[in-house]
């Protein structure tokens, strides 16, 4: 894989992630804006029960109850926190897990690529060693040639003398 094609895909892979985070980012935007709609939507409900529920008691009734229910609220109030607490904690959770998803699928990538290219480093120097030996085996022959050619050029100069 040449250089092009790697920094293309580097890019395509931060394409990705960007696209996961505003989708990601949009899904939360959406998650919220349900929820605020359902509170508004409960705190109305609560509010015309109130309304019908004054126009039935007395003031000395109302203060009472109106007391328990304040108490009520911050219990209220504070298992509506915790509960969206843990909903931010699961939707953070979900994101760190496609997250890791991601990063698993770019270690196998860059795992293959790297066997892949060590394949080639390899067959280059299989190549390399199997030239080098070709080479060798000539130069071996040329010895035995230029040896036998000298030999018979001494036997020819002896005969001669």
């Amino acid at each position: 894989m040449n250089q092009r094609q790697y920094k293309s895909k580097l890019r395509i892979t931060n394409l990705e992630q960007d696209l996961d985070e505003l989708i990601n980012s949009q899904n939360i935007f959406i998650v919220k804006r349900v929820y605020q709609m359902n509170q508004f939507r409960n705190f109305k409900n609560t509010l015309q029960k109130y309304k019908l529920w004054v126009a039935k008691c007395n003031k000395s009734q109302i203060i009472n109850l109106l007391q328990t229910q304040t108490l009520k609220q911050k219990i209220i109030k504070i298992h509506l926190k915790k509960n969206f607490q843990q909903f931010m904690n699961f939707c953070e959770i979900q994101k760190v897990e496609k997250n890791f998803e991601t990063l698993q699928q770019d270690y196998k990538k860059l795992q293959l690529e790297n066997k892949q290219y060590q394949e080639s480093i390899e067959k280059d120097y299989q190549l390399e060693i199997q030239k080098q030996n070709e080479m060798t085996e000539e130069l071996k022959q040329l010895i035995k040639d230029t040896e036998f050619k000298l030999k018979q050029k001494e036997s020819n100069c002896q005969m001669k003398s």
